[in-house]
């Protein structure tokens, strides 16, 4: 190319992105991508997404929208079981390009009294009976409806204590089939995408659970009431690897933990599917992004292909603290300068994770869709169009540290002229235009 016509052009992108700049300034003050449909509390503790929009500056995993249109981000229409009414024409997001498609070894939690396995019953120590066992309702598109479900169970203190090595009980009951009913273990399911999901810009799926905001009772006012799952993804349906995540809710004695269908806050949890609301007319997914699973040994092998993802498998967490998480694999926000982003330092012990425990009938993780994202850069907000919204996040964190949700489109964790430059590539597009 001629040089002085390159230069011109070069001047003149500088000019639009100069332009843009000044547009930051007038809508810096724009935070309508960041407003709730719901009484959630706007306090939190821990460095990670509310449970709904994020009200945390800097979280990595702010929730995605399960549906958008005129009645605002995350509202959904009423399902038929839900106890509140509404009648919203907004539509599914646009942002995910397609769900799970089929299952396979769907595993409910076995029941605690060992005389009700195979015909579990509505009861505190009967398992996941069969109104609950619907592995089709986790198919295809979210709903929002809290009763279209598929619920892997929870486990009991004595089913818990005997997966401790520890256990005289420990050998024998790991020898029986993943598949035996006797055998004890968390309620797991795993589904299938006809087409890969890969490792692209930003958050590459969703999953989405049935959580709400409490209004009190046996939880805490503005807290979601929260069943957790660990995630898995695969490529061959063999060879499995688990997100790296964190949980920092304390046990009940130490002033944290939940107790039979408590509730936590979802600031403390990353990388755990259901730390997002997902009932009574909201809906919002929890994001993971394949870039996580980069130094994980079955990735560096190549035994799973971040890029050829045919697979997920959600594994219910009973919540006593038994399950751990795995934070010294990830760095603590809390160690980065929130203006530079310097520093991080790693998690230097993992933690028990604590959710609502016990909880029966439809009880631990209740998991109703997982939808593949098809990201682009300059979507901040995750709804297919690249906006205003999206300029009013950046402008929010211009110049210092922060993640995709605020406009970290390079995901370098800081905000600058480069994310700009890939925003302004994609300007006014919107997912219909495909």
């Amino acid at each position: 190319m001629c040089p002085a016509v390159k230069f011109k052009q070069e001047r003149q992108m500088f000019s639009k992105y100069n332009y843009l700049l000044l547009c930051f300034i007038l809508i810096g003050f724009v935070r309508a991508g960041f407003a709730y449909n719901a009484a959630e509390s706007r306090s939190f503790t821990g460095p990670y997404s509310t449970a709904m929009d994020n009200f945390n500056p800097v979280a990595a995993d702010a929730g995605i929208a399960g549906f958008t249109g005129p009645d605002g981000r995350g509202v959904c229409p009423s399902g038929e079981n839900d106890v509140y009414s509404g009648n919203s024409t907004n539509i599914v997001n646009p942002v995910f390009k397609s769900w799970a498609s089929g299952y396979a070894n769907y595993i409910p939690a076995p029941a605690a009294n060992e005389s009700l396995i195979g015909h579990e019953t509505y009861s505190p120590l009967g398992g996941v009976p069969a109104i609950w066992r619907k592995p089709y309702e986790s198919l295809g598109m979210v709903t929002g409806d809290n009763f279209n479900v598929c619920v892997l169970g929870d486990l009991w203190s004595y089913q818990i204590a005997v997966l401790d090595p520890n256990n005289e009980n420990y050998m024998a009951n790991k020898a029986l089939a993943f598949n035996d009913p006797y055998k004890i273990q968390p309620g797991q399911i795993t589904l299938s995408f006809n087409e890969a999901i890969q490792d692209g810009p930003g958050p590459d799926f969703a999953v989405f659970e049935n959580g709400f905001i409490s209004a009190g009772g046996a939880g805490v006012v503005g807290q979601i009431f929260a069943e957790l799952a660990y995630v898995e993804v695969s490529t061959d349906g063999e060879t499995f690897v688990r997100f790296p995540c964190v949980s920092l809710t304390g046990p009940v004695s130490e002033g944290g933990g939940t107790g039979a269908y408590g509730t936590i806050d979802p600031t403390n949890v990353y990388n755990i599917a259901g730390k997002h609301v997902n009932a009574y007319t909201s809906s919002w997914g929890t994001p993971f992004n394949l870039k996580d699973l980069a130094c994980d040994p079955n990735v560096l092998n190549n035994s799973v292909d971040v890029n050829e993802i045919y697979y997920v498998r959600i594994v219910d967490i009973p919540g006593n603290g038994f399950f751990k998480d795995s934070a010294i694999e990830l760095i603590d926000p809390n160690t980065i300068d929130p203006n530079s982003g310097e520093g991080g330092t790693y998690y230097t012990e993992t933690h028990g994770i604590h959710d609502a425990w016990v909880t029966w009938g439809s009880g631990g993780c209740d998991l109703e869709a997982i939808g593949v994202i098809e990201q682009i850069y300059g979507d901040a907000d995750s709804n297919g169009q690249v906006d205003f919204i999206d300029f009013a996040r950046m402008a929010f964190r211009w110049n210092k540290y922060g993640n995709w949700p605020q406009g970290d489109f390079d995901e370098n964790h800081f905000i600058d002229i480069n994310d700009l430059k890939l925003l302004g590539e994609n300007w006014l597009y919107h997912s219909s235009s495909r």
